[in-house]
């Protein structure tokens, strides 16, 4: 049977992925070595849960999904600015940071729980969207996403790529209803969109 590694995501108004696309486009210049954002093939987004599961049982996973979303109305959240870290690779990674929010954090730890019975623990290349460049990162975050990233560890953010950028953006806020889930690619970016599902309006 057929694995694949997921990323269950809340996916960014039109907007809000128009400003991570040029924020990347940005970085991509100053580092062609990076990932690069496309609408459709390599998607802006804010991880919400991160796993391996068994390919059959996404019909499943959809199904439970859509029971979660019957308890959520909109997400009104708001994003701090651009946040830079040194990576594993040793490169300034940046994200926008997403303030703490109560509805995001049930949201998020919801998912964790009613999917957990779906997730395999061990990830190998194989159940990725190749190739992967960074296979021992991307692996090692997708098995260890339970333990360093989930729950208490739950951070929001989208991530924009590599680079030092001269310039930070303001505060602003957003809402969003729409949730999904991709197979992952390369240093866990949203590759193949599997599911996509809105919340009740």
């Amino acid at each position: 049977m057929r694995k694949i590694a997921i990323d269950v995501v809340l996916l960014l108004p039109e907007e809000v992925e128009d400003k991570a696309i040029a924020i990347n486009k940005e970085l991509v210049k100053i580092g062609p070595e990076n990932i690069i954002f496309e609408r459709e093939k390599c998607v802006p987004h804010a991880s919400l849960c991160m796993a391996v599961i068994d390919e059959k049982d996404l019909n499943k996973i959809e199904n439970v999904l859509k029971e979660i979303l019957r308890n959520f109305d909109k997400l009104h959240l708001e994003i701090l600015g651009i946040k830079s870290k040194i990576n594993p690779l040793g490169k300034i990674s940046n994200s926008f940071d997403i303030a703490k929010d109560k509805e995001l954090q049930r949201l998020h730890e919801e998912i964790m729980i009613k999917l957990s019975p779906f997730f395999h623990k061990e990830a190998a290349e194989e159940n990725f969207f190749l190739p992967l460049k960074y296979r021992e990162l991307t692996i090692r975050w997708t098995e260890e996403y339970p333990e360093t990233s989930a729950f208490e560890k739950f951070k929001p953010h989208v991530s924009l790529g590599f680079g030092e950028l001269q310039e930070n953006v303001a505060p602003f806020s957003f809402t969003r209803s729409r949730i999904a889930v991709f197979q992952m690619g390369d240093y866990c970016t949203c590759k193949k969109k599997l599911i996509e599902l809105g919340m009740p309006v």
